[in-house]
């Protein structure tokens, strides 16, 4: 997917790109039931309870990446195209992360997901590629972004004690066509979602 140098220069001051119908609708189709089996098998939550502690039945007998649509995924080659123009040809995998927003899951507070500690500078690019796996209606998820909040200096949690709640300048992403593609810079200030989906969406992020 050709980017100019409109879009690169967006990316670049206002943090974030979407992409709507990104992803291939064969690649959706075999997604969506895998983010189903991961979510309600138990194993997403076993995966993320082994990086915490020993388990004493053994670790999960496969990792995300090894599901077959997740790793077509992973080297997508339109994504990997893309994340070399914003973040430039080296760069490395950090992690996939498939989740399900159940209906009256909670929101999330205000936060940002760039990986320094402790928060001094935004000299290296990190980037989140968020995949709507369902596309997003106004009745459903919806995720909202502060423009321009990713080159701030600021600890991860510095707008939590605002919770989810509306700020000057943030921008709702509420419309997208299934399969599609908001792909922010790691820094970006985001509660992730402030509406909830029903069963059946999946997001793999």
């Amino acid at each position: 997917m050709p980017l100019g140098r409109q879009s690169l220069e967006e990316f670049r001051l206002r943090g974030y790109l979407v992409l709507p119908g990104f992803l291939p609708p064969a690649l959706v189709e075999r997604l969506g039931p895998e983010v189903d089996h991961w979510v309600e098998s138990g194993l997403r939550q076993r995966s993320i309870d082994a990086c915490l502690r020993p388990d004493p039945a053994g670790p999960p007998p496969f990792t995300e990446l090894e599901l077959a649509a997740h790793g077509e995924l992973a080297v997508h080659p339109p994504l990997l195209r893309l994340l070399s123009l914003l973040l430039g040809p080296g760069f490395v995998f950090h992690h996939l992360h498939s989740d399900r927003r159940a209906p009256g899951a909670p929101g999330k507070d205000w936060h940002h997901d760039y990986e320094q500690n402790p928060q001094r500078d935004r000299r290296f690019p990190m980037a989140h590629a968020l995949h709507y796996i369902g596309g997003l209606t106004p009745s459903d998820d919806s995720l909202v972004v502060l423009p321009g909040s990713h080159r701030e200096i600021a600890e991860k949690n510095a707008r939590a004690h605002l919770g989810s709640a509306v700020l000057p300048g943030e921008v709702l992403i509420d419309e997208l066509p299934p399969g599609s593609t908001v792909v922010l810079h790691s820094a970006l200030s985001t509660p992730a979602v402030r509406h909830r989906a029903p069963p059946g969406k999946g997001s793999a992020i």
